[in-house]
């Protein structure tokens, strides 16, 4: 537990990173079951508002996820239609 982490927001760190595990695996079994072990997949898990939880589970190591990670941000920051998208809380006005 990190010195600013309290135990309820340790608590709720765990659930996310759980949920993620269990999602994770089912979407390993489904992409492997489809296209085969040379397709990467990432899934993340977060809480609105920043400064919350995150958790990931991907079939790639650490190098390369990152490497995704990136090529992804940067598709997304350069496409017109990424600029007119509105990330929020689903039900949010």
């Amino acid at each position: 537990m990190s010195d600013d982490e309290t135990p309820r927001n340790r608590a709720h760190r765990l659930k996310i990173q759980g949920i993620t595990a269990e999602i994770g695996k089912v979407i390993q079994g489904a992409v492997n079951d489809a296209a085969g072990p040379k397709v990467g997949y990432a899934l993340y898990l977060f809480d609105f508002g920043g400064k919350g939880s995150i958790a990931y589970a991907s079939n790639a190591n650490r190098a390369d996820m990152i490497v995704a990670m990136r090529e992804l941000l940067i598709k997304l920051e350069t496409s017109e239609q990424a600029q007119n998208i509105a990330f929020r809380k689903p039900g949010a006005s």
